[in-house]
This record gives C-alpha cells, sequence and structure tokens, in this order.
C-alpha cells in the first residue's frame, strides 16, 4: 500500500529526540510509558515501539503495515461489546458499501477510497488516514502528545507542583481536549511573571476540597494537601489566568 505522507521526514526522529531529552528532566524512563497504549492507537507491536524509543535503526518497511494488516488488527482489538468481532456484513453497513468491498478490502484486493477510508477510521475510532499513513507518521503522530505531557509535566515540576498536574489530556480519549488543557496549562505556568510569590503560597490550603478525607488528627491526607496547594498557586495566578482553574479541576479528575 502507498502512503499518503505531508509530516515532515524527520518528525520521528524529532519527537523521540524531544521525549529522551524530557524524560531525565521529569524522573521518567522508557517503561514509564504506556507503550501499550501506543501500540493500540498505532497498530504498531510493543517492542518495535520501544526500540524506536531507544534510537535503534529500524527502517520503515519495518514500522509500516499493510492494508489488510491495519484492517484485521483494528477489527480484532475493537470489538463488539459482547466481546465478537464484527462481521463483515456489519462494517459493510457502518461504511455504506458492499460486504464483497469489504471482504475485498480484508483479502487486499481492492484498496478503499477516501470516504470509504474515512467511513471505517470514524467506525473504528481511530485518527484520520490511519488507513493510508505510513507507520513512521502513524508513530510520530501518537508518540507527541506524551512529548506535550513531558513538556507540561517538566513546566509543572519547575514550578514546584507535583505529579497530579500529570492526570491530564493525554489519559483522555479525547486527544484535541488533552492537547487544548496541556497547552492551556503550559502556557499559563511558562508566562512570565504569572507564578506568585514563594510567600503567597505559605499559608496553609484555604480551599475546601470535596471527596478528600482528613486524617485522623485533622489533616488532609497527602494527595489531598498537594490537591490544595496546586490549586491555591492556580488561584494565586493573576486574573486574566483565572480561567485555567476551571480546566486544572477537571483534568485532575476525582
Amino acid at each position: 500500500m502507498e502512503a499518503v505522507d505531508a509530516l515532515p521526514q524527520d518528525d520521528l526522529e524529532a519527537v523521540v529526540t524531544a521525549i529522551n531529552d524530557l524524560l531525565p528532566q521529569v524522573g521518567m524512563e522508557h517503561d514509564d510509558l504506556d507503550l501499550d497504549a501506543i501500540t493500540y492507537a498505532t497498530g504498531i507491536a510493543r517492542d518495535k515501539v520501544a526500540a524506536v524509543l531507544r534510537g535503534d535503526p529500524l527502517g520503515p518497511e519495518e514500522l509500516d503495515a499493510s492494508l489488510p494488516e491495519r484492517l484485521a488488527f483494528l477489527r480484532d482489538t475493537r470489538r463488539r461489546d459482547d466481546g465478537e468481532r464484527y462481521s463483515y456484513g456489519q462494517l459493510a453497513e457502518r461504511a455504506q458499501v458492499s460486504k464483497a468491498l469489504i471482504s475485498a478490502l480484508f483479502s487486499g484486493a481492492r484498496n478503499p477510497g477516501v470516504s470509504v477510508a474515512g467511513a471505517l477510521e470514524d467506525f473504528f475510532r481511530v485518527e484520520p488516514r490511519f488507513l493510508t499513513l505510513s507507520g513512521r507518521r502513524v508513530l510520530a503522530r501518537a508518540l507527541k502528545p506524551i512529548e506535550q505531557s513531558l513538556v507540561t509535566l517538566s513546566l509543572l515540576r519547575a514550578a514546584d507542583v507535583s505529579r497530579w498536574a500529570l492526570r491530564s489530556g493525554a489519559a483522555t480519549r479525547d486527544d484535541k481536549l488533552g492537547r487544548a488543557l496541556q497547552e492551556a496549562i503550559a502556557g499559563t505556568l511558562s508566562a512570565p511573571g504569572t507564578l506568585p510569590a514563594p510567600e503567597a503560597l505559605s499559608a496553609p490550603g484555604t480551599l475546601s476540597v470535596p471527596g478528600e478525607r482528613p486524617d485522623p488528627e485533622g489533616q488532609p491526607d497527602p494527595e489531598g494537601q498537594e490537591l490544595i496547594d496546586l490549586t491555591n498557586q492556580i488561584r494565586a495566578l493573576e486574573k486574566k489566568k483565572a480561567r485555567v482553574l476551571t480546566r486544572i479541576r477537571g483534568l485532575l479528575g476525582p
């Protein structure tokens, strides 16, 4: 299958280099990354993803998969609620094409048009052009949110904010929302003059956090105090940055 690529030729190397530069800054290693999620998003085997991150020389053909292989991967990993794979007839109905065409796609006898490929990608809930991009481009796209999360975490660590902030959009199914949240936090904390002075944070937490259970001595548990401190830091930002507070609450989760 001929892949249609629009991203720069060195995009994968650039993303991998950025990830490898950022990991030591936040005290993490490759094993701390969810490589299984990358495999699920790309169809590229876990050991190959790990090899790319290590910088092992892999040819483009080692990351590429044929159209039938990609379709079979999606059909096997995105199943019906009862655990069974979707039948060719069900896929044909969802893509509004004939069962014979679906069979031909899975056998490699035919290539899908843009609309059919898009319909199948939408149905299986994968990124656009999953079926046509090269393996390198698919992997680079899947690794990009990890790079963004590491950038965000690095900024938050530099601002003395800890792992609470890692519960970010990288873990959400809505990648666009995740990226927007990351950019909002990173942009706010990296802007000059937006962090409060240390003395502004020295008072005990003043925010009541629903659901946090105090310890027997009446103090919040460590994670609860951490959330309070984080929220107070955001509240201490200048008013024009206050809108970030609600976004922070959303990405921290319950």
